[in-house]
Protein backbone atom coordinates (compact mmCIF):
# COMPACT_ATOMS: atom_id res chain seq x y z
CA UNK A 1 0.00 0.00 0.00
CA UNK A 2 0.97 3.24 -0.90
CA UNK A 3 0.78 6.23 1.96
CA UNK A 4 -2.01 8.75 1.73
CA UNK A 5 -0.53 11.68 0.23
CA UNK A 6 2.96 10.89 -1.73
CA UNK A 7 2.38 12.24 -5.34
CA UNK A 8 4.84 10.77 -7.56
CA UNK A 9 5.49 7.02 -8.06
CA UNK A 10 9.04 7.63 -9.76
CA UNK A 11 10.27 6.02 -13.42
CA UNK A 12 11.50 2.34 -12.21
CA UNK A 13 10.51 2.90 -8.49
CA UNK A 14 9.40 -0.74 -8.01
CA UNK A 15 10.83 -2.34 -10.84
CA UNK A 16 12.29 -5.55 -9.92
CA UNK A 17 10.01 -6.15 -6.45
CA UNK A 18 9.34 -10.01 -7.41
CA UNK A 19 7.36 -10.38 -4.16
CA UNK A 20 4.78 -7.41 -4.69
CA UNK A 21 1.26 -9.07 -4.97
CA UNK A 22 -0.53 -5.97 -5.43
CA UNK A 23 -0.77 -2.08 -5.50
CA UNK A 24 -2.95 -0.05 -4.02
CA UNK A 25 -2.17 3.67 -5.59
CA UNK A 26 -4.44 6.43 -3.33
CA UNK A 27 -6.08 9.13 -4.31
CA UNK A 28 -2.76 11.58 -4.13
CA UNK A 29 -0.62 10.20 -6.50
CA UNK A 30 -0.79 12.48 -9.98
CA UNK A 31 2.24 10.99 -11.64
CA UNK A 32 3.39 7.53 -11.99
CA UNK A 33 6.65 7.32 -13.86
CA UNK A 34 7.33 5.07 -16.97
CA UNK A 35 8.35 1.40 -16.19
CA UNK A 36 7.31 1.70 -12.41
CA UNK A 37 6.35 -1.96 -12.27
CA UNK A 38 8.73 -3.67 -14.43
CA UNK A 39 9.70 -6.87 -13.68
CA UNK A 40 7.24 -7.31 -10.89
CA UNK A 41 6.57 -10.84 -11.47
CA UNK A 42 4.25 -11.93 -8.79
CA UNK A 43 1.95 -8.56 -9.47
CA UNK A 44 -1.43 -9.37 -9.40
CA UNK A 45 -2.97 -6.29 -10.23
CA UNK A 46 -2.63 -2.71 -9.82
CA UNK A 47 -5.43 -0.73 -7.57
CA UNK A 48 -6.33 2.87 -7.80
CA UNK A 49 -8.39 4.69 -5.17
CA UNK A 50 -11.97 6.00 -6.80
CA UNK A 51 -11.02 10.06 -5.97
CA UNK A 52 -7.76 9.98 -8.01
CA UNK A 53 -7.59 12.21 -10.75
CA UNK A 54 -5.15 11.03 -13.17
CA UNK A 55 -5.54 7.23 -13.34
CA UNK A 56 -7.79 4.24 -13.16
CA UNK A 57 -7.71 0.48 -13.14
CA UNK A 58 -10.04 -2.09 -14.51
CA UNK A 59 -11.68 -5.20 -13.11
CA UNK A 60 -8.71 -6.92 -14.01
CA UNK A 61 -6.05 -4.57 -12.18
CA UNK A 62 -4.55 -3.33 -15.46
CA UNK A 63 -3.49 0.69 -14.89
CA UNK A 64 -5.04 3.46 -17.26
CA UNK A 65 -5.44 6.72 -17.37
CA UNK A 66 -8.33 8.39 -15.68
CA UNK A 67 -10.50 8.84 -18.86
CA UNK A 68 -8.91 5.00 -19.91
CA UNK A 69 -7.82 6.38 -23.21
CA UNK A 70 -4.06 5.45 -22.50
CA UNK A 71 -3.41 1.45 -21.33
CA UNK A 72 -0.25 2.71 -19.42
CA UNK A 73 0.19 -0.79 -17.15
CA UNK A 74 -1.05 -4.44 -17.15
CA UNK A 75 0.11 -6.41 -13.97
CA UNK A 76 2.75 -9.86 -14.90
CA UNK A 77 -0.14 -11.82 -13.83
CA UNK A 78 -2.52 -11.08 -16.17
CA UNK A 79 -3.90 -14.38 -17.47
CA UNK A 80 -6.06 -15.71 -20.49
CA UNK A 81 -7.69 -13.86 -22.80
CA UNK A 82 -7.81 -9.69 -22.66
CA UNK A 83 -9.20 -7.41 -24.93
CA UNK A 84 -8.49 -3.82 -24.77
CA UNK A 85 -11.06 -1.35 -23.99
CA UNK A 86 -12.49 0.46 -26.77
CA UNK A 87 -11.80 4.12 -25.19
CA UNK A 88 -8.23 3.15 -25.43
CA UNK A 89 -6.48 5.38 -28.24
CA UNK A 90 -2.68 4.83 -27.07
CA UNK A 91 -0.87 1.82 -25.40
CA UNK A 92 2.26 2.92 -23.12
CA UNK A 93 5.56 1.49 -24.02
CA UNK A 94 6.28 -2.35 -22.38
CA UNK A 95 2.73 -2.16 -21.22
CA UNK A 96 2.24 -5.82 -20.67
CA UNK A 97 5.99 -6.79 -20.98
CA UNK A 98 6.48 -10.16 -19.86
CA UNK A 99 2.89 -11.01 -19.20
CA UNK A 100 3.46 -14.13 -19.96
CA UNK A 101 0.37 -16.01 -18.96
CA UNK A 102 -1.84 -14.13 -21.10
CA UNK A 103 -2.65 -16.25 -24.14
CA UNK A 104 -4.74 -13.81 -26.58
CA UNK A 105 -5.53 -10.06 -27.02
CA UNK A 106 -7.73 -7.87 -29.04
CA UNK A 107 -6.73 -4.40 -29.81
CA UNK A 108 -9.54 -2.10 -30.71
CA UNK A 109 -9.75 -0.07 -33.50
CA UNK A 110 -8.95 3.27 -31.98
CA UNK A 111 -5.45 2.20 -31.62
CA UNK A 112 -3.05 3.51 -33.62
CA UNK A 113 0.25 2.02 -32.77
CA UNK A 114 1.44 -0.55 -30.88
CA UNK A 115 4.53 0.77 -28.87
CA UNK A 116 7.85 -0.77 -28.45
CA UNK A 117 8.23 -3.61 -26.07
CA UNK A 118 4.39 -3.83 -25.63
CA UNK A 119 3.62 -7.86 -25.24
CA UNK A 120 7.75 -8.48 -25.09
CA UNK A 121 8.06 -11.88 -23.79
CA UNK A 122 4.66 -12.76 -23.58
CA UNK A 123 5.48 -16.01 -24.11
CA UNK A 124 1.67 -18.06 -23.71
CA UNK A 125 0.27 -15.35 -26.37
CA UNK A 126 -0.89 -17.58 -29.74
CA UNK A 127 -3.39 -15.00 -30.85
CA UNK A 128 -3.48 -11.12 -31.66
CA UNK A 129 -6.07 -9.46 -33.35
CA UNK A 130 -4.43 -5.93 -34.42
CA UNK A 131 -7.45 -3.56 -34.49
CA UNK A 132 -8.17 -1.43 -38.32
CA UNK A 133 -6.42 1.73 -37.36
CA UNK A 134 -3.10 0.85 -36.11
CA UNK A 135 -0.43 2.05 -38.16
CA UNK A 136 2.91 1.27 -36.95
CA UNK A 137 4.14 -1.96 -34.81
CA UNK A 138 6.89 -0.59 -32.77
CA UNK A 139 10.46 -1.78 -32.03
CA UNK A 140 10.66 -5.01 -30.03
CA UNK A 141 6.89 -5.15 -29.74
CA UNK A 142 5.97 -8.56 -29.98
CA UNK A 143 10.01 -9.80 -29.53
CA UNK A 144 9.76 -13.28 -28.10
CA UNK A 145 6.25 -14.09 -28.34
CA UNK A 146 7.47 -18.09 -28.33
CA UNK A 147 3.31 -19.26 -28.87
CA UNK A 148 2.34 -17.07 -31.45
CA UNK A 149 0.98 -18.82 -34.34
CA UNK A 150 -1.87 -16.28 -35.14
CA UNK A 151 -1.81 -12.70 -36.28
CA UNK A 152 -4.57 -10.33 -37.78
CA UNK A 153 -3.18 -6.78 -38.98
CA UNK A 154 -5.51 -4.41 -39.86
CA UNK A 155 -5.71 -2.40 -43.21
CA UNK A 156 -4.38 0.68 -42.10
CA UNK A 157 -0.87 -0.69 -41.16
CA UNK A 158 2.34 1.41 -42.57
CA UNK A 159 5.33 0.54 -41.15
CA UNK A 160 6.69 -2.58 -38.68
CA UNK A 161 9.92 -1.48 -36.73
CA UNK A 162 13.18 -3.79 -36.03
CA UNK A 163 12.65 -6.96 -34.05
CA UNK A 164 9.07 -6.21 -33.97
CA UNK A 165 8.51 -10.25 -34.48
CA UNK A 166 12.09 -11.27 -33.59
CA UNK A 167 11.94 -14.73 -31.67
CA UNK A 168 8.47 -16.04 -32.94
CA UNK A 169 9.28 -19.07 -33.98
CA UNK A 170 6.04 -21.06 -33.81
CA UNK A 171 4.98 -18.12 -36.51
CA UNK A 172 4.01 -20.19 -39.95
CA UNK A 173 2.40 -17.49 -42.26
CA UNK A 174 2.16 -13.86 -42.26
CA UNK A 175 0.20 -12.20 -44.92
CA UNK A 176 0.24 -8.03 -44.83
CA UNK A 177 -2.09 -5.55 -45.81
CA UNK A 178 -1.23 -3.34 -49.27
CA UNK A 179 -1.22 -0.19 -46.95
CA UNK A 180 2.58 -1.76 -45.24
CA UNK A 181 5.21 -0.04 -46.41
CA UNK A 182 8.29 -0.58 -44.68
CA UNK A 183 9.77 -3.44 -42.65
CA UNK A 184 12.54 -3.26 -40.22
CA UNK A 185 15.59 -4.73 -40.21
CA UNK A 186 15.09 -8.26 -38.20
CA UNK A 187 11.34 -7.89 -38.05
CA UNK A 188 10.77 -11.38 -38.36
CA UNK A 189 14.53 -12.48 -37.22
CA UNK A 190 14.58 -16.45 -35.94
CA UNK A 191 10.88 -16.79 -37.19
CA UNK A 192 12.09 -20.50 -37.94
CA UNK A 193 8.62 -21.74 -38.30
CA UNK A 194 7.57 -19.11 -41.01
CA UNK A 195 6.63 -21.47 -44.26
CA UNK A 196 4.59 -18.54 -46.30
CA UNK A 197 5.19 -14.60 -46.33
CA UNK A 198 3.45 -12.66 -48.73
CA UNK A 199 4.75 -9.09 -49.47
CA UNK A 200 2.64 -6.57 -51.09
CA UNK A 201 4.29 -3.90 -53.70
CA UNK A 202 3.50 -1.43 -51.75
CA UNK A 203 6.58 -2.87 -49.26
CA UNK A 204 9.77 -0.55 -50.63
Amino acid sequence: VIEEGVQNIAQGMFAYCDKLTSVAVPASVTNIGEYAFRYCESLGGIWVAEGNPNYTNDTRGVLFNKNMTELIQAPRKLSGGYTIPDSVMTIAPGAFFYCDKMSSVRISDNVTAIADETFRYCASLYLVVVGDSVTNIGENAFQYCTNLTSLTMGESLVSIEEDAFHGCYMLTSVAFPDSLKTIGTRAFYYCTGLTSVTIPDSVH
